[in-house]
């Protein structure tokens, strides 16, 4: 999460994704932090052309820090929309739509 505070600048100069560099295949996350990073500085389509489910997978990160947040302050779950939203089949799908956007990058179709 720290990372993506970097600016993208040095994020595009620094290889951080082991597969890339070694193997020159793209990971399924490939592009996901360069997204963040894009996110964070008001550059949505930006975010975009990194990777295409970057922004709903920052936003869903950010949702379950705010959960864990209030959870601390003493907030039951049951209370708490966000626990719904994220227990619920979502992140499945989530899992499913990242390694369908990685085959078709893989495929040349993205």
């Amino acid at each position: 999460m720290i990372l993506v505070a970097l600016p993208i600048s040095l994020l595009e100069q620094v290889p951080v994704c082991v597969s890339k560099h070694f193997l020159n295949i793209d990971c399924p996350g490939c592009g996901l932090l360069r997204s963040g990073a894009s996110f964070l500085s008001g550059h949505w389509h930006q975010s975009i052309a990194y990777y295409p489910l970057g922004p709903l997978i920052f936003l869903s990160l950010l949702a379950y820090v705010v959960e864990e947040i209030a959870k601390l302050g003493g907030i039951s779950e049951k209370k708490l929309w966000i626990h719904r939203f994220i227990a619920s089949r979502w992140c499945a799908g989530a899992v499913f739509l990242i390694f369908m956007q990685w085959i078709a990058k893989l495929g040349g179709i993205w």
